[in-house]
This record gives C-alpha cells, structure tokens and sequence, in this order.
C-alpha cells in the first residue's frame, strides 16, 4: 500500500507507516530460526491469492512462501498484473508465479547438493480446489480460455515433475498472511510456522530450570555439575535451530581447552558422546 502512493501520499498512508514502524520496532528481536522439525530436509512451498482487493483496478494480489527445515527461505507478495474474474482464476495466476520461483530453487539447491529430497517434486500447497485442477489439467478448459498463455507455464512445471500441487486447508495455508489482512492471533500462528520468532523466547526454556535450581545449587555440589550438563544439552539444541548446522551448535557449546586449562570432566564428555 505505501510503495504505491509514494508520490501523492494521505493521511491512511502516513498512518499505515506508522503502525510498520511500530511493528519493527515491537519485533527487533525477532529473527529467522531454521530447525526444530524432525524430519528430512524438504522444500516446501505455500501460494495463496485474494480476490480483486485493489479498488482503483480491481487487481488481486498474489503471495507464496517456500520453507527449508522449519524456516522460510523465499517469499513474495505482489499485485498481479491482469484482472482476475474469478478467486479461482487469481489463485491459479498465483500459483503459476511461484511455480516459476519452484522451478528456480529446484535448480539452485541442487546445484548446492546439500538437501537429498530436492530430487523429489517439490510439493506446492494451494487451497483453491479449481486453480489445482486446471494446474494438474493439460487441455484447456472452457472457463479459462481468456487467462493469458504465460500463466499456463505451470502445467509444464508440473507435467515435468518438478512440482506436484496439493490441497491445503485455508487455515493451515502459511501463504494466507501475504495477500489479506489477519487476526493477530492468527498472524502470530502463521509467523511461527515460518520460523519467524524471538530468540529470547527459545532460549526461556533452559534459562528456566537454571534459574528454578539456584538454591539446590548451592546445597548440593554434585547438583550444581548435573544441571550444568543438562543446560549445556538444551543450548546446543537451541543453537542447532539457530545455526542450522549441529557441528556449528557443538563448535559454540563447547568449552575451549586451553595448555592452562585441564580437558572438562566426564559429564561434558558424556554430553558430547550423546550428541
């Protein structure tokens, strides 16, 4: 809404500006966590569209979102260039967009060989039952005769193998966020899902129980070496998500031995072993 009245600004604009500065500066202490998810390393990716939106050129606006390991790795949000007569028309002009964006980060992963399931078809969740059918449907239907040749592409994107579309429920369409205003409870769920938190609040955990096991602490000695052994478990797992990379969590978990300083006892081995 701001990066198109630039030049002739009102007074909605200068509200709608002031309420993102707030929001950044609600959340300066949010970042992109990357982890947390036991399962392969998969690509997966959201699209979602509204339905003429625009009031001037009553144009739809077009959003999609690919996640890598719990975290989104790809995004976008944009007004579509041609007017949409139907939700399933817009949706389907939507998923043709990010199915070239597919089409691209199929490509560049493999290029990188880090992310063995990139060979599969790269799963594209849309929850619009007809932009799906007329993805997955080679001739040409009746009701879409008129939607301009370059947003067929997809169908050779899905005839190749390089995506296969699937349905998703509205709610769990992590794509709905770019294209249409939410409640903040939904907002919060959906920026969750795309690995957008705050980092102090993945840190509350082990923080915690340290700070819970203070007076034990200091009655007990041998306490004091257990707890610290389980701290040092959940930081490491929390710097897992945090680097994406487990030998990086361990490089940061890691107590640095020195010529003057003796290698650390059997707890911290044993931690080391286990992990």
């Amino acid at each position: 809404m701001t990066s198109r009245f630039q030049q002739n600004p009102g007074i909605a604009h200068w509200t709608a500006v002031k309420n993102i500065l707030k929001y950044l500066r609600r959340t300066k202490e949010m970042f992109l966590i990357f982890g947390g998810v036991e399962e392969e390393l998969t690509v997966r990716r959201y699209t979602d569209a509204s339905f003429q939106t625009d009031r001037d050129d009553s144009r739809s606006q077009s959003g999609f979102v690919f996640t890598l390991n719990g975290g989104a790795v790809s995004w976008k949000s944009s007004k579509q260039s041609v007017v949409a007569d139907s939700a399933t028309k817009s949706e389907y002009i939507a998923a043709s967009d990010a199915a070239k964006e597919a089409a691209w980060i199929k490509k560049f992963i493999a290029d990188l060989d880090v992310v063995p399931s990139i060979w599969k078809p790269i799963e594209i969740f849309c929850d619009n039952t007809g932009a799906i059918a007329q993805a997955k449907e080679p001739r040409s239907h009746h009701k879409s005769r008129h939607i301009l040749r370059k947003f067929h592409y997809i169908r050779e994107i899905v005839e190749r193998g390089d995506i296969i579309i699937s349905k998703v429920d509205t709610d769990q369409n992590l794509a709905d966020s770019f294209t249409k205003p939410m409640t903040q409870d939904k907002y919060d769920q959906h920026r969750n899902a795309i690995g957008l938190r705050f980092a102090s609040h993945e840190m509350a955990g082990p923080l915690a129980k340290f700070h819970k096991s203070y007076d034990m602490m200091t009655k007990d000695p041998s306490f004091f070496e257990e707890l610290l052994t389980e701290f040092c478990r959940e930081c490491i797992i929390v710097l897992k998500g945090l680097t994406g990379d487990l030998k990086k969590a361990m490089k940061y978990g890691k107590p640095i031995i020195t010529e003057d300083k003796p290698p650390p006892k059997a707890p911290l081995n044993a931690l080391e072993s286990s992990l």
